[in-house]
């Protein structure tokens, strides 16, 4: 294979390498396909080819922890008091409500009982 391209007049980068095949030859493989290999970013030692993504990733992680607030922890108990106290207040009122809610019905169904059928009190003729 040949270098990769330089800048224009010919002359390549020096730290620019001459490549590689990417993929396996031999009796076994046969000559395989390098844009199968490709699209599995693997090369002929079987290891994941260089990302981009990935190296940026590793510096990322490579430096220490920023150092965190030293109320952090009583910031975040007083979020949790705070979620709690909203939870509860909720709590209440939708309690509120559907006691208010069975109370409404409690006094409907004692007002107006079961409706009663217009008719005389005549019996339902029999049918049979």
């Amino acid at each position: 294979m040949t270098a990769r391209p330089g800048p224009p007049g010919g002359a390549a980068h020096p730290a620019v390498q001459p490549l590689r095949p990417a993929y396996p030859t031999g009796p076994r493989t046969g000559a395989a396909d390098p844009a199968t290999h490709a699209v599995h970013g693997t090369g002929a030692t079987g290891r994941a080819l260089p990302d981009r993504k990935e190296a940026e990733v590793r510096r990322m992680l490579d430096v220490p922890y920023p150092p965190a607030p030293f109320d952090l922890a009583e910031r975040a108990m007083a979020h949790g008091r705070a979620l709690l106290r909203r939870r509860r207040r909720w709590h209440v009122v939708w309690g509120f409500l559907l006691v208010c809610a069975v109370a409404a019905a409690a006094v409907c169904a004692a007002l107006y009982g079961h409706p009663v059928p217009p008719d005389g009190g005549a019996p339902p003729p029999l049918t049979g």
